[in-house]
């Protein structure tokens, strides 16, 4: 009975931690998919992170609802996940907007090379004094 008790728990505690590793993904998922509509735009990467986090809001809070409720099983603070969920959140968008600057600064065009320094031109003689 003891074993069904055990085995029990810890399927239940899989099943939830695959629910928040899904809604993590999700949100991943999403922040990667507003990378693409903010290259179209082609928005600086200041205005990308504010750009990614208002379009996968719903993401967002979704994976902050799912690390409640693993957290919440675990006995931890709901201020204290919501702290990790935040955490994680701002993680992930940091990484591809790091990744979008790359991606962004690789695609500008290349400045035209310098142009060669000009020659130096030939010396010119001295005047010759008069005598």
């Amino acid at each position: 009975m003891m074993n069904l008790v055990i085995s029990s728990v810890i399927v239940l505690a899989a099943v939830q931690t695959a629910a928040a590793n899904g809604a993590r993904d999700t949100f991943r998922t999403c922040v990667k998919s507003a990378m693409t509509k903010a290259k179209n735009d082609k928005l600086t990467v200041d205005a990308f992170k504010t750009f990614a986090r208002t379009q996968c809001t719903a993401q967002e809070s979704g994976f902050t609802a799912a690390m409640w409720a693993v957290d919440s099983k675990a006995k931890v603070s709901k201020k204290q996940s919501a702290e990790d969920a935040q955490l994680q959140i701002e993680d992930i968008v940091a990484s591809v907007s790091d990744r979008y600057e790359l991606e962004t600064k690789s695609a500008a065009p290349k400045a035209a090379p310098a142009a060669p320094p000009a020659a130096t031109p030939p010396p010119t003689p001295a005047a010759t004094p008069k005598q």
